[in-house]
């Protein structure tokens, strides 16, 4: 009787557990202890990945542009900044606000080349600044007056174009955009006011062309200005100090 009563005993109490359902079982809320769904357990483990300072992994092909707020790991996502093809490592870290608006940064892994794009209102993909940008990036650093300086690393792709950091022999600087997705060419001119009763002006005149992965200096001349004529001066008067992508 004793073993009897007992499973009797334990069988009332499983279905008394049972029948109570949703007062035992709730899912948890602002108001009532409960048990969490799986959606509240990803949620809450991915904020405290992202406290933590932990990016979290997504496969291949997850959509940047749709995933909810937080710092993500993915190779080969969708609407990645690089192109469809690639495979690199990114870090994303995205920040969402209302009406669907959000804001998002990717490093690459392998260089640390950092993008970064908006979406606007309505979260329509070619809103806000409707593609991927980054911050202009050194691709070659050095001292050349003529030659081919190739770039490292060179761009997994070119935006813009790139931009030319140079230096006169008469110590101007500046730096000129040269436009450009694959190849492209322009010339960066200097002008001087030199010194000298006799010679009016200094023109200096680089010409260059440029590839996805160097930089060739075509002509780099020298102008001088007379009262009455022009003449040329020495070769090399520009010297390119810098190059970066843009």
């Amino acid at each position: 009787m004793g073993i009897k009563s007992n499973l009797n005993r334990l069988n009332r109490l499983i279905n008394h557990h049972i029948g109570l359902g949703g007062n035992v079982h709730a899912a948890v809320n602002d108001f009532n202890a409960g048990f969490m769904t799986p959606e509240i357990k990803a949620d809450l483990e991915a904020g405290v990945a992202n406290a933590k300072g932990k990016m979290q992994q997504m496969p291949a092909g997850t959509d940047v542009l749709t995933l909810p707020a937080g710092n993500y790991e993915i190779s080969g996502a969708k609407n990645n900044p690089v192109g469809s093809d690639d495979t690199s490592w990114i870090e994303y870290e995205i920040h969402t606000a209302g009406e669907q608006r959000r804001q998002i940064k990717a490093v690459i892994n392998t260089n640390g080349r950092t993008y970064y794009r908006t979406v606007h209102t309505d979260g329509t993909a070619t809103s806000g600044t409707g593609m991927w940008t980054y911050e202009p990036f050194l691709i070659w650093n050095g001292a050349a007056t003529t030659g081919t300086l190739t770039f490292d690393p060179a761009p997994l792709k070119l935006q813009s174009g790139i931009r030319v950091r140079y230096r006169t022999t008469t110590n101007q600087a500046g730096t000129c955009d040269i436009m450009g997705i694959s190849t492209g060419s322009g010339a960066i001119d200097v002008a001087n006011a030199p010194d000298d009763d006799t010679l009016q002006i200094q023109i200096y005149e680089m010409f260059v062309s440029f590839t996805a992965k160097s930089l060739t200096i075509q002509r780099n001349k020298t102008v001088l200005g007379y009262p009455s004529s022009l003449a040329a001066g020495a070769d090399g008067g520009i010297m390119i100090t810098g190059i970066y992508a843009i």
